[in-house]
Parts: structure tokens; sequence; C-alpha cells
């Protein structure tokens, strides 16, 4: 069964995100286990062992889960399968079908974005009294960063520039990162959020290229990152917020001061338009205002 390893060393070697890779070898270690169960190789098994499988992972001890989380779980657990099948197949050329593809995969409901308030966004950022978490929180929201994508931001990442625009010169901060599939995408953020930076770098005293750092000195994790909305939320008083919820109400900000969908998609780095396209739902509030807008215009005469 070393072919687990030599799959997740693939994975590797095609520069799949650190995050996919963690979660692809969770779900092969409890393959593994299965396997070593039932005394089968991956090669020799069929679609109801795949079932056999998940029936398997839902009735480990610990395993309670929301039923939506359970589904999501589900999903990925098969996606990842079906690239290790593939993968096998490949290497035996085509000799190893792939049992999962005969499976009805689970359907996940698509969940609306959820993005924050104004009123609870400002309360968040006025009251956070550290320089370093100040500018991590607007550097989420000025820029629509993915989690891990912010985490391996380096200080010469974003430069500075002046910029002419039709309302006049903007100082903006400009750069690139790479995104999921590697795929390099570019990264604006403005005036206010260039200038925290710069403050939370004035008060470093060290030569570390990450732009943002842990309390020990080392470049900050994802788990430091989630943390410290956590603990700024609960000593605010603020609602339990999730990271995700600050790229979230950064593309609602665009799409609220009319963004297009086809430059939303580049600046979130989106694979497809159906993601981007939840952003672009009516609200009520518009609603309301098109139609007082729509009313107020005095009827053309014939």
């Amino acid at each position: 069964m070393d072919t687990i390893d030599d799959f997740l060393t693939f994975l590797s070697a095609r520069s799949y995100s650190p995050d996919t890779i963690k979660a692809y070898r969770s779900d092969l270690q409890l393959f593994r286990a299965f396997l070593i169960e039932i005394g089968k190789r991956p090669e020799g098994l069929h679609a109801n062992d795949i079932s056999h499988f998940e029936n398997w992972v839902s009735a480990r001890p610990g395993r309670k889960q929301s039923t939506r989380s359970a589904v999501t779980s589900t999903a990925r657990r098969l996606a990842c399968l079906s690239s290790y099948y593939a993968y096998l197949s490949a290497m035996c050329d085509g000799a190893i079908i792939n049992p999962v593809q005969l499976l009805k995969r689970p359907r996940k409901a698509k969940r609306k974005p959820e993005a924050i308030d104004r009123n609870t966004w400002e309360r968040l950022i006025n009251g956070v009294s550290s320089p370093r978490d100040k500018a991590i929180l607007a550097t989420f929201v000025a820029s629509g960063l993915r989690l891990s994508e912010l985490r391996l931001l380096n200080r010469d990442t974003i430069r500075v520039e002046v910029v002419e625009t039709a309302a006049g010169r903007r100082v903006l901060g400009v750069g690139t990162v790479l995104g999921k599939g590697s795929k390099e995408r570019l990264v604006i953020i403005d005036e206010p959020t260039v200038r925290l930076i710069g403050c939370y770098l004035d008060g470093r005293h060290d030569s570390n290229c990450a732009l943002f750092l842990s309390n020990r000195g080392t470049r900050i994790s994802n788990r430091n990152l989630q943390a410290l909305l956590y603990r700024w939320c609960s000593r605010l008083g603020v609602p339990r917020l999730h990271v995700h919820m600050l790229r979230h109400t950064y593309a609602q900000t665009l799409v609220d001061n009319g963004i297009s969908s086809i430059a939303l998609k580049e600046l979130l780095g989106h694979d497809s338009f159906s993601t981007t396209q939840g952003y672009f739902q009516v609200r009520p509030a518009q609603l309301c205002a098109s139609y007082f807008a729509a009313m107020e215009k005095p009827p053309e005469r014939s």
C-alpha cells in the first residue's frame, strides 16, 4: 500500500496546496486502516467496498458531525479517493478501474457567502489595540486573501504605488500571490491598510522576511490567525467570526460598490464564475432602492 505515499508525493510535486495534501493524507490514512481491516488491496475494491468504507468511517468513535459537515466530509473523501484511483490507473496504463466513478456523489447545499455587517466590523477593527492584529484583520478585508495566502505574505510582497485614477491620485499597496492551484493573481490594498502595515513594521526589529510573525518570532500559522480573531471577538463582545467571513466581507463590499463579476473573479482567484456569482444576489435593500429610483423617474411623454 505504499502507493498511497507515492500518490501524496505526486501531489506535492504537482504543487497542490499544503491544506489539500493534509486533508488527503488524513483521508487516505483512514482508507489504509480500512484496507488492512478488511484484508484487501486498493486495486481489488469495487463500488460496494467504497460504500462500505464510508459506513466504516461514519461508525468510528468520535465521528459525530452535523448533517452539513458530514456531507462535506464525504464529498471530500470521495474526491480524494477518485483522484487516488485516477493516479493508480495512470500508473498501470488503465488496468485499474476507478470504483468511485460508479457511486453517486452527495450534493452539497450551496451556502450563501456570509459577510460581516458594517457596524460589527467597525466595532471590531476600532477595538483591536495590537498593531499586528489590526494590520492582519484590515489586510484580510482590504485584499480578500485566503487564510493560507495571507500567512505566506512576505515584507516585499506588497509594494507601495501611487496610481492616477479618475478621482485623482491614490496610494495603493500592490503585489501578487500564489492562490489555489499555484495560480498567480494580483492583490491590491488601500492606503489606510498600507499605513496599518507600516505602523506594525515600524515596531519590528528583526530580519525575518515574513510579513506577519507569531509572538515567538516565526511566520504566523493558520491556527494563530484564526485564534487571534476569536480572541478579539471575545474581548470586544463581538459574535464569534470566522476568518473566511473577512474574505466574504471584502467581496460583498466590492459588489455593493458596483464591481463587475469578471473583475471580482480575478481578484478572488476563483476557478469558475458560479462561485463568484454567489456574491451577486439581489438583497431586499437593493430591491427597494431600485424600486423607488424607478418610480420617482417621470414617465416619458409620447
